[in-house]
């Protein structure tokens, strides 16, 4: 389901891995928000497993589901120290066989920056129509890692998100590495 919901960023997978995970989608949404609270997600709160929008009796989008940037980019540092999730993310395709419980399953990432930016090593992808097409990303060169995310890069366009992300890695890369501090002795 990691597969499902990482590569094609498949909805359905988040509902189904909430339902498994906590017996339903609101009681997961909980136990994200608690995660969220812990890691110090300041700026992040969520009303569903899924990102998508819901919307509130008045017809409009629920501003209690909201996120940012830097939130996000935390968010993806932390996931990324896990090896497995690591692993999915940097996939451009994952094929799964069939079963006797499943048929077969060829899941292709959205991430198009895999293929475009040499040492990308994927992450998410989104969109909603009030969020636009987002992107949360992470790339190494020559022993520096990047990770970055977009939020609203273009309501018409996908790809200019990738296109950026290039940009913003390009430029990030280019920077002088900066060496560790040095240990304050007493």
């Amino acid at each position: 389901l990691l597969y499902a919901l990482m590569l094609p960023s498949g909805d359905d997978a988040a509902i189904t891995i909430a339902d498994g995970i906590a017996g339903s989608p609101a009681k997961f949404v909980d136990m994200m928000n608690q995660y969220a609270q812990r890691m110090q997600l300041k700026q992040t709160h969520y009303i569903n497993p899924d990102g998508l929008t819901y919307l509130t009796a008045q017809n409009k989008p629920d501003p209690q589901h909201y996120t940012s940037a830097t939130d996000l980019v935390h968010l993806t540092r932390v996931a990324l120290d896990n090896p497995l999730f690591a692993q999915i993310v940097a996939l451009q395709e994952y094929k799964l066989p069939a079963t006797a419980e499943h048929h077969a399953y060829d899941w292709t990432t959205t991430d198009t920056l895999l293929s475009m930016y040499p040492g990308a090593l994927g992450v998410k992808t989104g969109f909603t129509p009030e969020a636009g097409y987002c992107l949360g990303f992470s790339a190494t060169n020559a022993g520096h890692h990047l990770i970055g995310a977009f939020l609203n890069d273009s309501t018409q366009n996908p790809d200019v998100r990738f296109t950026d992300a290039g940009k913003l890695l390009d430029w990030g890369f280019a920077l002088p590495l900066r060496p560790p501090p040095t240990p304050v002795t007493q």
